[in-house]
């Protein structure tokens, strides 16, 4: 018999894992005090399309006393992280990348360089331009190598009814990685697979990464928690409608693609698993991601001692020393001039802000409807906005010239949006936001054009109560203040065109973008448009 959980008049089972959809009866105890004809037992049958672990609710009517059932599909926390340790799959993937045609320094050791996390290190000394790796466009895992490669997985994708415009490569690159780890995770044979060696060596590799600090598997695991720790930053919403986006694509291939052409291993876990592999470890090349074996395992940093060149798709991937590397250092190349908000979503780690290249904040999700409505057209009232101090993004430019467009002053809508977006940061209550908002106006007090907020933090603000550092909190604060700083600039603009604020007065980390857009709406104001 099933067994439920709930109180007198309402129950939850879970679908087990045996259970055949449209076959199999659940028994399920409810106890002889509920209604319904004294009954104690009530059999329902598992609906189509039901899946283990999703859970039947059922609850009884109390004036006609009957029982109705709703499924309810399982939490994403049933998806979990692969494990499994593979001692030596870096040597094997070397060997394998160098027996394919490939260059990959002798000198090059991945190491453990900080708790938790693995890096490229030099075992010898390396001296400035020195070639590190050399990986040709064959061996990367582009998206024509994986249509070749299994074509009858790559349709039965394309005939899907997928959420959104573009996400069919994505699905189609997520799936058939997720069959690779589930042969590596199960061990088959290399030779009865139709991937080359390298992949196979490679998803040896992915399949040793551990991605539970991403904000994708938080929003999976623990929601509340990190939906409350990022708030009031939209990011949060972006987070959640990705993860659940990668799970809502997982269950709709398993439902209409058939078993064999996802491999054994296949489900929300191993998908997740390889969604992540592409968003943190894949390359653009003529705006096309691949994935790029040894490559993928070179750290970020702002000091980037490695550089990375390839122009076109069928460019080797060619990894260069651009200063001497002394024995035991790490080698790390840059991921991009990334704010820390872009940084969190796709990667999952933030940088401390004293090297943030630049601030940024995107309206996502709900927009302000009163705002939208009084200065853009109905054909915009969604549409999200990029706020970037190191440019003016596409978003806002299309923004501010509909604003105009309108017939309204572009200043002004900028203005009153950023202090609308401001002040759910000024509002909230969280003691973190708090503590950095006062550190900023401390920062400020002493230079105006100072946005050095860590600099003013104390130590109580930072570790309240004398409590231990919190990975999590410490990104979403960083995360919030990045936006809250890029606002500031923005708004910033607006006074400054107006005469309320002086050039010297406003934030220094902003000077990029002040100047980009005052040239912007003094061409609005002209023209009536302008070109980022």
């Amino acid at each position: 018999m099933a067994s439920a959980t709930g109180s007198a008049r309402q129950f939850s089972v879970r679908i087990p894992a045996d259970a055949t959809p449209g076959e199999t009866k659940l028994h399920i105890d409810v106890g002889a005090d509920s209604g319904a004809g004294g009954e104690s037992e009530l059999v329902v049958l598992v609906p189509e399309g039901a899946q283990p672990g999703d859970r039947m609710m059922l609850w009884q009517d109390p004036e006609t006393q009957k029982w109705q059932a709703k499924l309810v599909r399982s939490e994403p926390s049933q998806a979990q992280l692969p494990d499994v340790a593979n001692g030596n799959v870096f040597s094997r993937l070397v060997e394998a990348v160098r027996l394919a045609g490939g260059f990959v320094s002798a000198k090059l050791h991945r190491a453990q360089v900080s708790p938790g996390l693995f890096g490229l290190i030099a075992l010898e000394p390396i001296a400035a331009g020195e070639e590190l790796l050399r990986i040709p466009s064959e061996l990367r895992m582009l998206m024509s190598a994986i249509q070749a490669t299994a074509p009858e997985l790559c349709s039965a994708v394309a005939g899907l009814e997928l959420t959104r415009p573009g996400l069919r490569d994505e699905v189609q690159m997520t799936a058939f990685l997720a069959k690779l780890l589930g042969e590596a995770m199960n061990r088959e044979n290399v030779a009865s697979s139709t991937a080359n060696t390298v992949w196979l060596s490679f998803a040896d590799a992915l399949l040793d990464e551990d991605f539970r600090s991403h904000p994708y598997w938080k929003m999976i695991h623990d929601a509340k928690l990190t939906q409350a720790t990022l708030a009031p930053s939209l990011e949060a919403e972006h987070l959640a409608a990705r993860s659940k986006e990668v799970l809502q694509s997982c269950r709709l291939l398993a439902q209409k693609v058939p078993s064999d052409m996802l491999g054994a291993g296949f489900g929300p876990g191993m998908y997740m698993h390889a969604r992540l592999c592409w968003l943190t470890r894949s390359f653009d090349v003529d705006t096309v991601p691949a994935l790029c074996p040894l490559a993928d395992m070179f750290n970020h940093s702002h000091e980037a001692g490695v550089h990375r060149e390839c122009r076109h798709e069928a460019d080797p991937m060619v990894l260069t020393a651009t200063r001497a590397h002394a024995r035991g250092e790490q080698l790390c190349i840059s991921y991009g001039a990334k704010a820390n908000p872009l940084l969190y979503r796709t990667y999952g780690f933030t940088i401390a802000p004293e090297y943030e290249p630049a601030w940024g904040f995107v309206l996502q999700g709900k927009q302000p409807a009163a705002i939208y409505s009084k200065y853009l057209p109905e054909s915009l009232a969604q549409l999200s906005i990029h706020f970037d101090t190191s440019c003016i993004r596409d978003s806002l430019a299309t923004a501010l010239c509909a604003a105009r467009g309108q017939g309204h002053d572009a200043k002004e809508f900028l203005r009153e949006l950023c202090a609308h977006c401001c002040q759910a940061y000024e509002l909230d209550p969280d003691a973190g936001i708090s503590a950095a908002l006062a550190a900023l106006r401390r920062a400020r007090a002493a230079d105006p054009s100072s946005g050095a907020w860590w600099a003013e933090m104390r130590p109580e603000d930072l570790h309240p109560g004398g409590s231990s550092a919190d990975p999590l909190l410490e990104d979403a604060l960083r995360v919030k203040m990045s936006e809250y700083l890029a606002l500031t600039v923005h708004k910033e603009v607006a006074d400054l065109l107006d005469g309320h604020l002086s050039e010297a007065n406003c934030l220094s980390g902003g000077a990029r973008a002040r100047e980009a857009l005052k040239s912007a709406l003094a061409q609005l104001k002209e023209q009536g448009s302008f070109e980022p």
